[in-house]
């Protein structure tokens, strides 16, 4: 079963595109990591500057090397980022998947 790593970190807000633009030069890096199944980039809405990155991985191993490049990225944050790993809830099937 897959896992999902969720990493959060908060900004400056004047060196929010420097963050993004590290963040996209860098990407193909984590995602030619073995086992990597995709990802997605979140940035605030409203309020305070933060970023979300939220992966997906083969396994819990896999989604270890997620790590080193976070912690890349805390250089170009206001605060160290956190991140976790989570796991795939089953829901009940919708009327509509089941035809």
């Amino acid at each position: 079963m897959s896992v999902v790593r969720m990493w959060e970190t908060r900004l400056e807000p004047a060196g929010v595109e420097a963050f993004w633009s590290i963040v996209r030069s860098t990407w193909d890096e984590l995602t030619s990591c073995d086992g990597f199944l995709g990802g997605e980039l979140f940035e605030s809405a409203g309020g305070e500057a933060r970023a979300v990155v939220i992966t997906r991985w083969r396994d819990t191993a896999a989604a270890e090397a997620a790590r080193s490049w976070e912690a890349a990225l805390d250089a170009h944050s206001a605060r160290p980022g956190y991140g976790w790993f989570f796991a795939t809830v089953a829901l009940p099937e919708s009327p509509r998947e089941r035809g």
